[in-house]
């Protein structure tokens, strides 16, 4: 399982380079560049994400791939994630990018997972009042989960509200059994 935390923080250092190079969307284009050749290429992909291939030929197929094509500075960050055997981290960084380019925009992402799907009315009635007690433009992300039986499952960036019944009824069950 990949600790999202560790992929935050390469993003956070992405993010306030761009901050101060007021370089935000060429740099999340590039970085979409990169993660699209590398996952969307079964060779790249087997090269560079490959146990079996060594980092120096990994950071040839890189630099050949994407010198000239990107910033140096998000080939470097590249090259660091190679280095320190963390290229599963790749595609996850960018998603925290995004994420914290989102939060600066005031947008905010929410994965809502119900026991039932929610009407149109129901997700935009939600969405109204999520906006207006946080301030910012919500966009929210539905799933349906029938095994929670009823309530829902709020996911904003790394914090989760568990509102739903099958998660009542284990804190329940644990109560009981004390």
């Amino acid at each position: 399982m990949i600790d999202k935390t560790i992929a935050r923080r390469y993003a956070q250092a992405l993010f306030d380079i761009a901050e101060e190079r007021n370089s935000h969307q060429d740099f999340l284009a590039q970085w979409r560049f990169v993660v699209s050749t590398i996952y969307d290429n079964a060779e790249v992909n087997s090269v560079v994400l490959g146990h079996l291939t060594s980092l120096q030929d990994k950071k040839k197929v890189a630099e050949a791939i994407f010198k000239g094509q990107v910033d140096p500075l998000l080939l470097n960050l590249l090259f660091v994630l190679l280095d320190k055997s963390r290229e599963e981290y790749i595609k996850d960084v960018l998603l925290c990018y995004e994420q914290l380019l989102e939060e600066k925009e005031g947008r905010v992402d929410i994965e809502l997972i119900s026991a039932a799907a929610l009407t149109k009315e129901q997700e935009a009635a939600l969405s109204s009042v999520l906006a207006q007690k946080t301030g910012k433009k919500i966009k929210i992300h539905t799933k349906v989960d029938p095994d929670l039986i009823g309530g829902m499952v709020m996911k904003i960036g790394d914090t989760i509200y568990d509102g739903s019944l099958i998660r009542q009824l284990s804190l329940l069950q644990k109560q009981l059994v004390r």
